[in-house]
């Protein structure tokens, strides 16, 4: 083997290396994006139902959160947004 191919294979290794770390971390991060976008759309779902519970049901303001998984203040807020398009 010449003296220059013995040189840039440690250089084409290292390449090798480096693009495979950056796969791995567009792996890593596409995958934390697509948690995200999951908990953005079940938050959403979540609000929808709540918003359907508030508007067909006699449940509690309480009883809502627990049953969509929203904190209370959310549900009273959809509850205030309810009753400002009703009046």
């Amino acid at each position: 083997m010449s003296t220059t191919v013995k040189r840039k294979i440690p250089l084409i290794e290292d390449l090798m290396k480096k693009r495979k770390e950056i796969l791995e971390y567009k792996k890593q991060a596409m995958q934390e994006v697509r948690q995200e976008v999951r908990q953005e759309v079940r938050q959403e779902a979540n609000v929808e139902s709540a918003k359907k519970m508030l508007k067909m049901t006699d449940l509690s303001v309480k009883q809502i959160a627990e049953i969509s998984d929203l904190p209370i203040e959310v549900v009273i807020e959809l509850k205030k947004e309810i009753e400002n398009e009703t009046s």
